[in-house]
């Protein structure tokens, strides 16, 4: 059984979720490491995907499952912050999609 199922079955939850994020200026690269200020306890999101729509970055990437919550916020490597929404594009905030 693969780990993610296995978790997700006995322990009742995965500890990482896929989010939509978006930052104001350039799109990190994918990779790009989020949520740096808890290295010691292993729990740095990733960002897998991103683009640049006008003037923001819209992102994917992995946090952990305490920050899933729409319109929280993610630090990333490069001092900015994220801003976490909903999945998919265009869901609203609460909508029980990242619930």
């Amino acid at each position: 059984m693969p780990e993610v199922v296995a978790m997700a079955t006995y322990r009742g939850r995965v500890a990482w979720n896929l989010v939509r994020l978006q930052v104001a200026g350039t799109a990190p690269a994918p990779g790009a490491r989020l949520d740096p200020s808890r290295p010691a306890q292993g729990k740095r999101g990733t960002v897998t995907s991103s683009t640049q729509v006008g003037d923001l970055a819209v992102m994917l990437g992995y946090v952990h499952k305490e920050l899933i919550v729409p319109d929280s916020t993610v630090a990333m490597d490069d001092g900015r912050t994220a801003v976490v929404l909903g999945l998919p594009y265009g869901s609203l905030p609460g909508a029980g999609v990242c619930a």
